[in-house]
């Protein structure tokens, strides 16, 4: 028998996946084939077309030759035959090719001619008759044939023939054969039932030559397809050996599609044959988990140093016999136990033999189940992939001539990727690095593309990602797609965002009194932005922008002022810088005198000294309201001819 297949497991894929069995088949079936054929009394010459045997029939030592492109077929070139695998037959293309031997002592009042035959194309398309066996050159006398109605034609006089009432399917191996009894009755038998009979004349042997293929006396009937295992016998075989033949044939399991050894996790998936039988079969499904979960148990009770009684703590599962039962440890002997099973699970142990001297209670040690699944009597098994699926299934396939056991198919449960860390929200400091990582898991390998605003980076393949010199055009969402050869998963969103930066600072002012001067900083940061201005470390009421306006600037304005700036994920502040207030620009020109530049309507009292050195020599000279924004005050009581010296000074007006 052939072996089992085996459910194993990787890591992670979500999707049904449906797979057939590789089952092997008995490799006793040729043999068994063979030996009931040339068992069965009058057999006459029997050609297998095989890689052994060729073209030599297996009894009689006749050999025949090919002629056209006839060839033996050989393993891989077609369907094999349903009585041997290893068997392709005689491959013939319709084209002038056949193979002709001889059989002597041939043919007389009754005989058989059977075939497996597989025809690729109906002789109602070639337009001729297809021949599948004919003896010498005599016209109709023991001709076998396919006509141009498709129908199955079987010819032993000149007379008449009989008919089969339906045709011969493509593209499948089919057994034919045509008995008769000289003055009697004819019958063809198609897949050993009989399917049509009627009365025959007398036979006129010709005992020169035998064909296969093609028709001697009728030459262009050619057949198109494969023939093997020709027997012929000198006596019209019974029906029953007819049956008995044909179901020497046991079950053909049939690959219908290889399965590629994977399955995904979470799905379900059949396991599943497909069986060609000349008899109808039955399925019978088992499964030995890799966990030992069918595992049955119990636990024995004793008195008085006997067992007297079992418990059934565990039925298990998978059943199909009566496991044994025996008893180990406590110091006894003898004990034994008989266990019932219902549908595949142990119901209860009955003690058939209470033993003796157990000072301790023994354990009972059942045997494991065989992994008969009960119900699991169909061509398809589905199983629900996950960890209690693991451990080996097959399946026995039964007819009225045998068994078969279907092969082993190592199956591993994969992955999709799944994101097990999340990548994760970064807030950095202007110009700083960024780093982010996802944990993923999966059949390997894993790929991996970062996206930015939901658009490819490129050359980012690993499962992190740095970004450096962080400025706000980087700042947004990232994410990653995760893949392998089982799917595909896109992570959460994880954001970049940025701490308050003061890109262009504060850095104080020289004003004059009366003037109006904007204070103002340039910040970058995530969100939205929030500013609080300070004088002299106080916050100043209602300045919270990245401009406070000093209007009319006056000299108790003159100090230090900062400002704090922030957003969600932290502040920063700009260092307190000075602003100093003078009441005016003052500048000298070649005359005895001042220039201002001041605030117009103002009040600026003009003084003067002629000693540094001494604080209190000023003397106010005038006072004036500037009319215009730059205005000059000559000091006519200076005779500049002398060389007198001066000094000035400008303080706001009395």
């Amino acid at each position: 028998m052939a072996s089992i297949f085996k459910l194993t497991l990787t890591r992670t894929l979500l999707a049904t996946l449906t797979l057939t069995i590789f089952a092997a088949v008995n490799l006793g079936r040729a043999q068994n084939y063979i030996s009931v054929v040339t068992n069965t009394p009058g057999l006459l010459g029997y050609w297998r077309f095989d890689p052994v045997h060729q073209t030599n029939s297996m009894v009689n030592g006749y050999q025949g030759t090919l002629y056209g492109n006839a060839q033996i077929g050989s393993p891989g070139s077609g369907a094999p035959i349903a009585s041997d695998p290893a068997n392709q037959g005689l491959i013939l293309d319709g084209q002038a090719s056949y193979f002709v031997t001889t059989l002597a002592g041939g043919i007389t009042n009754s005989g058989t001619t059977m075939a497996w035959v597989y025809l690729t194309e109906d002789p109602s398309v070639a337009g001729r008759d297809f021949q599948i066996t004919a003896e010498g050159q005599i016209a109709n006398d023991f001709d076998f044939l396919l006509h141009t109605d498709n129908l199955l034609y079987f010819f032993t006089d000149t007379s008449s023939s009989t008919v089969s009432p339906q045709p011969v399917p493509l593209n499948q191996w089919h057994m034919v054969v045509g008995t008769f009894l000289a003055n009697s009755n004819r019958v063809i038998y198609i897949d050993g039932i009989g399917v049509a009979t009627n009365t025959c004349g007398p036979h006129h042997p010709d005992n020169s030559l035998y064909s296969i293929g093609e028709n001697l006396q009728f030459r262009g009937r050619y057949f198109v397809g494969k023939i093997a295992e020709v027997a012929v016998f000198n006596r019209n075989l019974a029906a029953s050996e007819i049956s008995a033949i044909y179901n020497a044939a046991s079950p053909n399991i049939v690959i219908t599609n290889q399965p590629n050894g994977f399955v995904l996790y979470g799905q379900n998936t059949n396991l599943s044959v497909k069986v060609s039988s000349p008899t109808p079969v039955t399925y019978q499904w088992y499964f030995v988990p890799a966990n030992g979960s069918g595992q049955a148990g119990a636990y024995a009770e004793i008195i008085s140093q006997f067992v007297y009684g079992v418990v059934v703590t565990n039925g298990g599962f998978g059943y199909g016999n009566i496991p044994n039962i025996s008893f180990v440890g406590g110091g006894g002997s003898g004990a034994s136990g008989y266990a019932s099973v219902s549908n595949g699970v142990l119901t209860s142990i009955s003690v058939t033999n209470a033993g003796n001297n157990y000072t301790s209670v023994p354990n009972v040690v059942i045997d494991p189940p065989n992994g008969f699944l009960f119900g699991q009597t169909n061509s398809t098994l589905n199983i629900y992939a996950n960890q209690n699926s693991l451990g080996n299934y097959y399946v026995v396939i039964s007819n009225t001539s045998g068994s078969v056991t279907s092969s082993v198919v190592n199956l591993t449960l994969v992955y999709p990727p799944s994101i097990v860390t999340q990548p994760q929200d970064q807030v950095v400091t202007a110009y700083g690095t960024a780093f982010y990582a996802v944990g993923a898991a999966g059949t390997s390998p894993l790929t991996y593309q970062w996206l930015f605003e939901g658009t490819n980076l490129p050359n980012t393949y690993a499962n992190t990602l740095t970004i450096a010199n962080v400025t706000p055009q980087n700042l947004g969402q990232y994410s990653v797609i995760v893949n392998n050869n089982y799917g595909s998963i896109t992570s959460s969103i994880a954001n970049l965002f940025l701490y308050p930066f003061i890109d262009m600072p504060f850095a104080g002012a020289i004003t004059y009194w009366g003037y109006t001067n904007v204070l103002g900083v340039a910040a970058w940061g995530s969100g939205n932005l929030s500013y609080q201005w300070y004088f002299n470390g106080v916050a100043i009421a209602g300045a919270s922008g990245s401009n406070y306006l000093l209007s009319g600037i006056q000299f108790t304005n003159a100090g230090l002022y900062s400002v704090v700036v922030s957003n969600s994920y932290g502040s920063v502040t700009n260092t307190p810088e000075q602003v100093v207030v003078n009441p005016a620009n003052v500048s000298l020109g070649l005359f005895a005198g001042v220039i201002l530049q001041g605030t117009v309507g103002y009040n600026y009292s003009i003084q003067s000294s002629i000693d540094l050195s001494n604080p209190n020599s000023w003397t106010t000279l005038t006072n004036i309201i500037l009319s215009s924004p730059v205005q000059i005050w000559s000091d006519y009581s200076v005779d500049v001819h002398k060389g007198a010296q001066k000094y000035y000074r400008v303080l706001p007006g009395q």
